[in-house]
């Protein structure tokens, strides 16, 4: 299997009626296509990959990604929420990120600590 075909098999291509349920947060999907399609990424890349120490761990622009939707989700205003969003693979493929690459809360202190 190619690469290309791996990353696009996880992207949503087509809305359509359903009777299933696949997650409650739906409209999650359309808002990270959104970030993704207005090419925020490549400016969070450039103003702030520089705060990243070592090429371990999550990329700046997916860890962006992650607390804008969890803004946007407003389920839970706790940090401590990114724990149990890393263990919920629908979540993960709301946002279109691999549950391997879901933050954890440590992670997103760390991450908001180093603005200070």
């Amino acid at each position: 299997m190619s690469n290309s075909k791996r990353t696009k098999a996880k992207f949503i291509d087509d809305v359509q009626v359903t009777n299933d349920c696949l997650t409650s947060r739906a409209g999650l999907n359309l808002f990270a296509r959104y970030l993704r399609g207005i090419g925020l990424f490549p400016h969070i890349n450039r103003l702030f990959g520089s705060m990243r120490k070592t090429p371990k761990g999550t990329p700046i622009d997916e860890l962006c990604k992650q607390v804008l939707c969890f803004l946007f989700d407003g389920t839970s205003r706790h940090l401590a929420h990114f724990d149990v969003l890393a263990k919920d693979p629908g979540y993960a493929a709301a946002i279109e990120t691999d549950i391997n690459g879901m933050a954890s809360s440590h992670t997103v202190k760390r991450f908001y600590q180093a603005f200070s």
